[in-house]
């Protein structure tokens, strides 16, 4: 990046960067972030367009765009941590260790590093065991709620649930769960 011309900028950001971390946060299935070590500028990014993050007892955060002159990525933090903290962190760039990053409700979990790739797989096998159109379909109504207003969202919602009723899934899983 160091010798990207300000005339590419907005199409390598546009093109590649925003696409990558588009496709994760849209993705149609929760994702995790496993982290060890340093999430820092890009990998901050990509860390906070999971819907989930896991750190190890060594992850440290970071957004320190700004130190080099740049703009972090903000709409992503301010939604996961609050818009007073996210402007904290992206202005004055400073690290947090995991525990912060907890705290702040930045990270959901912190775990031994030996215990990271195993905590981050069981919430995956927990994620896999539920019924996958409630998965998908609650996934991407919490992506869309965020921008609508309260009124709008009680509809939206109520019409997922509405779809998600109609299956005859729901049916089976359903009277699956009153004979228990």
């Amino acid at each position: 990046m160091v010798d990207l011309r300000p005339e590419d900028t907005y199409h390598f950001w546009n093109s590649g960067y925003n696409i990558v971390f588009e496709k994760i946060y849209n993705f149609r299935v929760p994702t995790i972030a496993a982290v060890s070590g340093y999430a820092l500028a890009g990998g901050f990014d990509l860390s906070i367009s999971c819907d989930f993050r896991i750190a190890s007892e060594t992850a440290i955060f970071g957004q320190l765009e700004v130190d080099v002159n740049l703009s972090p990525g903000i709409d992503r933090l301010w939604r996961l941590i609050g818009l007073s903290r996210a402007k904290y962190l992206g202005l004055t760039c400073e690290r947090i260790n995991a525990q912060e990053a907890y705290r702040i409700g930045l990270v959901d979990k912190v775990v031994r590093v030996n215990e990271l790739l195993k905590e981050a797989q069981a919430l995956g096998v927990k994620f896999a065991s539920k019924p996958r159109q409630a998965i998908e379909k609650v996934k991407q109504s919490y992506i869309n709620v965020i921008n609508m207003n309260h009124k709008t969202a009680i509809n939206y919602e109520t019409l997922l649930l509405c779809h998600l009723f109609d299956t005859e899934e729901r049916k089976r899983i359903m009277q699956k769960f009153i004979r228990k």
